[in-house]
């Protein structure tokens, strides 16, 4: 019996632990960043703006691959996730690992991967309410999200949960 199964790209634990996921979503990132690195993609080759640009391109959709579905991130999780964009952009601009990661983002007009994360889910859901109303989906998705309203305590974690503080964190509940 396997531990481990790969669906759509994403290596799937037993255990179904996301700290997991999520760190080798980071090691894929990290290695396309360093072999972009070989082709100019440092402060000596390419402009860092346009080096940022590649960044948001290639990088960040392979490092949040499927993150819509990352359910009850772990204060852990969301420092690793934003760490490697800090390592990144420092890179980028030849920045001393000591330079502060908030002007290193700033300055190439990156904004914190943990919120890149939140607005996904955020788009996601968007979609799913965009189905008609017939589709299958959405018909789901309506019925969790009912379920969940009506007893909190049967769902704890998963993605409707995760939207419903998401849409309360930003005053969305009444849309």
């Amino acid at each position: 019996q396997s531990k481990t199964a790969e669906h759509l790209g994403i290596l799937q634990q037993s255990n179904l632990k996301l700290n997991i996921r999520i760190e080798e979503r980071l090691q894929k990132s990290k290695n396309a960043f360093f072999s972009m690195a070989c082709q100019g993609v440092h402060p000596q080759g390419v402009n860092p703006l346009v080096s940022a640009d590649l960044y948001r391109k290639i990088i960040i959709p392979t490092a949040l691959y499927g993150c819509e579905l990352w359910d009850d991130l772990a204060p852990k999780d969301l420092t690793n996730i934003n760490k490697f964009q800090h390592f990144i952009s420092k890179k980028i601009q030849g920045f001393s690992t000591r330079t502060r990661s908030d002007m290193a983002e700033s300055m190439l007009g990156l904004n914190r991967l943990s919120s890149v994360v939140e607005k996904q889910k955020l788009l996601f859901l968007y979609k799913i309410l965009s189905l008609p109303n017939n589709c299958i989906t959405k018909e789901i998705f309506l019925r969790k999200y009912y379920l969940y309203h009506s007893c909190k305590s049967a769902v704890t974690r998963g993605f409707i949960p995760d939207i419903c503080i998401l849409m309360r964190k930003y005053n969305l509940t009444d849309i």
